[in-house]
């Protein structure tokens, strides 16, 4: 059984949990749809974080690395009372053991198949994107009950990700890379700045 800890908020920045809470305190937040977030398999090092943001209908997963890094992000959406629709997923790559992100992929889902996907790369700077499209329905999740998060942190879902702009799986058409100089501005807009060097949810 994956082992469970609680806390307000993992803080990316200093790497480290803010004010563990107890299960029980973690279970009334759940149900009162106040924030709480979930540290999967240790308090100091977990493999994954699970930021609980019910009453904003969102959660976010984090899965680090081994230098506590945010190596891949899930954004979940929730779209009914009861259902979640994965809308974005970021995978970064990092720069030897520093924290600087070298390059990132961004995939923005929407629940009526459309995919858009992003690849930027910080030294040199370059930017590339393509739009094609996927089906959702594995996009959909359960809203979690407490303490049951197997779904959120199926590390699976990233590796049926389309792997290249040009030829995603599955035989879907991409449209046409977009060169840099065609998308002017693009990096620097806060929602794809944010995903790729994400400090902090809070």
């Amino acid at each position: 059984m994956t082992e469970l800890h609680y806390c307000d908020f993992w803080f990316s920045a200093k790497k480290s949990a803010r004010n563990i809470i107890n299960e029980s305190e973690a279970k009334s937040r759940h149900e009162n749809h106040a924030r709480y977030t979930v540290l999967v398999g240790s308090t100091t090092t977990p493999s994954a974080i699970v930021d609980v943001l019910l009453g904003k209908d969102m959660i976010g997963v984090d899965f680090l690395d081994e230098h506590l890094r945010e190596r891949l992000t899930y954004q979940f959406q929730r779209v009914a009372s009861d259902k979640l629709f994965l809308s974005m997923v970021v995978h970064r790559e990092f720069t030897g053991k520093s924290d600087n992100v070298a390059k990132g992929t961004c995939y923005i889902f929407n629940e009526d198949g459309r995919l858009t996907i992003i690849k930027e790369a910080f030294s040199p700077h370059h930017l590339e994107e393509c739009s094609t499209t996927h089906d959702p329905i594995g996009n959909y999740e359960p809203v979690p009950v407490f303490g049951h998060y197997s779904g959120l942190i199926a590390e699976e879902r990233w590796m049926l990700m389309p792997d290249r702009l040009d030829r995603p799986r599955g035989g879907a058409q991409a449209d046409a890379i977009a060169p840099l100089s065609a998308l002017v501005g693009l990096s620097l807009t806060p929602q794809f700045r944010a995903a790729f060097v994400k400090q902090q949810r809070a």
